[in-house]
């Protein structure tokens, strides 16, 4: 059973991944409001990043406590 998806975003600036603002509760959701022109502040450099799929990905967590990953890297 799933219990919670979280979209991450990379940072273009100091490539480190966060968690997005912007929360919905499924990808194509997120794809079809999250434009090019939406912004957001990377908490770990200041820095402005835009979304863009290539930049994003999803996280699952289940209700087991395991992790899936939907899109973008793996790495954290």
């Amino acid at each position: 059973m799933e219990r919670e998806l979280s979209c991450d975003l990379l940072c273009e600036h100091c490539g480190s991944w966060f968690r997005s603002p912007l929360q919905f509760g499924y990808p194509e959701a997120f794809f079809d409001l999250a434009k090019e022109t939406t912004t957001t502040t990377c908490p770990f450099c200041g820095n402005r990043s835009t979304y863009a799929r290539e930049r994003m990905r999803f996280r699952r967590r289940n209700s087991d406590g395991s992790v899936s990953i939907i899109g973008g890297e793996t790495r954290f």
